[in-house]
């Protein structure tokens, strides 16, 4: 069994209102291990103050430093002979930084050289200790809201500013949504609305939960949120079949697709929104005319094009390749220039057939 360290063999003395631990022979201060690493760090002279002194290691108990050996290309390192290990063993410098050594004492002649660093040296790695655990902090947040892909990782940002406050259940800003969205961060937004929706059960909270669930790729989450939703007013109806409607199709499940599509439809005849939905479905499963008839009645109800330009090379690209192949040729067909993108999908013969 290890001698443990401190123990019995220590007296304790003030010195410049500073509490040292001292070996009995009273010639010795101790200093935490990572202060005396961090004041070495900037002056590696220090680490002669341990020759002839004591240390502890979690392992091997209590022992003294013999000799410090210093080398141009690498760190420092000292011998030490513990007390109930017959080996003298040899340790880099780093290993007072990182909690392997647990006491260790320099010289008493070298109190004032060390007080004097003392100070900056707690206040430094105090600092280093609440910076790694704000880090530590904002990865955790950045992994419960999904975004651990986002690479920035200083707390000192907007994000983790969100982050603390969907943590601590506050409302987002219209600035700061815009920001997630900007960024397109939608986990912690899908996130905020279902918290929101299962507050309040306010249903349009359900409906931006579940379309950003299907825009930070989780159609599965947005399908589980809408799933026995009903409503007796049509438009918000009509918004619930919409959304789930479209992470079926994310899902490729286009029947159940088409059908929330089609209910979307008869609820609200004059809402685009359910229209580009089937079109994109009418993609999907290649048939471009098909969805062009959807797509222009959505136009005439006042779709942005832009939007069903996106939903058309989304459909495109999640269709099977049969279904690519076909609905590839007749956008290049409709207009070359703008379809451009269309041509990697009609490039093997195989799929002709």
């Amino acid at each position: 069994m290890k001698e443990s360290c401190g123990t019995g063999e220590f007296a304790t003395v003030r010195l410049n209102q500073d509490t040292f631990i001292m070996n009995n022979n009273t010639d010795s201060i101790e200093i935490d291990p990572q202060v005396l690493y961090f004041i070495a760090s900037e002056d590696d002279i220090v680490w002669k103050y341990l020759i002839g002194q004591n240390v502890c290691h979690f392992i091997y108990g209590s022992g003294k430093v013999l000799d410090v050996v210093y080398s141009q290309s690498e760190s420092p390192s000292l011998k030490i002979q513990f007390y109930e290990d017959p080996t003298e063993r040899e340790f880099i410098s780093e290993a007072f930084s990182d909690g392997k050594f647990t006491i260790a004492f320099i010289g008493a002649e070298f109190a004032s050289d060390i007080q004097n660093k003392q100070v900056e040296a707690e206040r430094r790695i105090e600092l280093d200790r609440l910076e790694k655990e704000a880090i530590d902090n904002f990865n955790r947040l950045k992994s419960k809201y999904l975004i651990s892909w986002y690479v920035q990782d200083q707390p000192i940002s907007r994000l983790n500013k969100i982050l603390l406050q969907l943590d601590n259940g506050e409302v987002f800003s219209k600035s700061d949504i815009g920001w997630l969205i900007s960024q397109n961060l939608h986990p912690p937004i899908a996130i905020f609305y279902e918290e929101r929706f299962n507050k309040s059960n306010d249903l349009w909270n359900c409906v931006l939960a579940s379309s950003h669930w299907r825009k930070a790729d989780h159609p599965e989450r947005s399908i589980k949120i809408t799933e026995g939703i009903s409503s007796a007013d049509k438009r918000l109806m009509s918004a619930i079949l919409t959304t789930r409607g479209g992470a079926f199709k994310d899902l490729n499940k286009l029947d159940r697709g088409e059908e929330h599509a089609q209910k979307a439809i008869e609820l609200t005849p004059r809402s685009y929104y359910p229209y580009n939905l089937m079109g994109s479905i009418k993609y999907q499963l290649g048939d471009g005319d098909s969805g062009d008839n959807y797509f222009s009645i959505a136009l005439e109800l006042g779709s942005p094009i832009a939007e069903q330009d996106v939903a058309i090379y989304s459909a495109v690209k999640a269709a099977n390749p049969q279904e690519q192949y076909m609905v590839a040729q007749y956008l290049l067909s409709k207009d070359s220039t703008k379809y451009k993108w269309a041509n990697k999908y009609v490039k093997s013969d195989a799929l002709k057939s």
